[in-house]
């Protein structure tokens, strides 16, 4: 689809690519900047503020509020963290000292199967590509909330 995108693009008079480009730019500006990221902004600069005390409070309700997400609803989480010996119930008690005990994660494992890495709640996810500087590229999927909150950290 984007070659013939890219065809009907390069065949446009300019006017209607600069209104295209503009209106692509519009689009994107709202995905990233739009919905929760003046939240996430706010977010970020209190937690500038956060004694150490407070960071690892605050990792550790982090840490557990991923893990149990994770297992609940992201069907390779939902495997590997009942087999790696973790009981439902101690992954709202883990610490930031439990990290080595969680399973890790190789980028083969996504390329194998990137669906099992989804939640199965999901909204409309965006698919990203990272550049592959170090190796292969790996595309990850975001939703729009997510790009968003992660923009506000940069």
């Amino acid at each position: 689809m984007p070659g013939k995108l890219d065809g009907i693009y390069a065949a446009s008079p300019l006017w209607l690519q600069q209104m295209a480009i503009t209106s692509y730019g519009i689009v994107w500006k709202r995905r990233r900047f739009g919905g929760c990221f003046p939240r996430a902004v706010q977010e970020f600069t209190e937690r500038e503020m956060f004694s150490p005390d407070h960071w690892v409070e605050h990792q550790t309700t982090e840490l557990r509020r991923l893990v149990i997400h994770a297992q609940r609803s992201v069907p390779h989480y939902n495997q590997t963290l009942l087999r790696s010996g973790i009981a439902a119930p101690a992954m709202g008690l883990l610490t930031l000292a439990d990290l080595p005990l969680l399973p890790l994660l190789t980028k083969e494992m996504i390329r194998d199967n990137p669906n099992a890495f989804v939640s199965q709640n999901s909204p409309r996810l965006h698919d990203y590509a990272t550049s592959g500087t170090t190796g292969t590229p790996l595309t990850v999927k975001f939703s729009t909330a997510m790009q968003q909150r992660w923009a506000g950290r940069l």
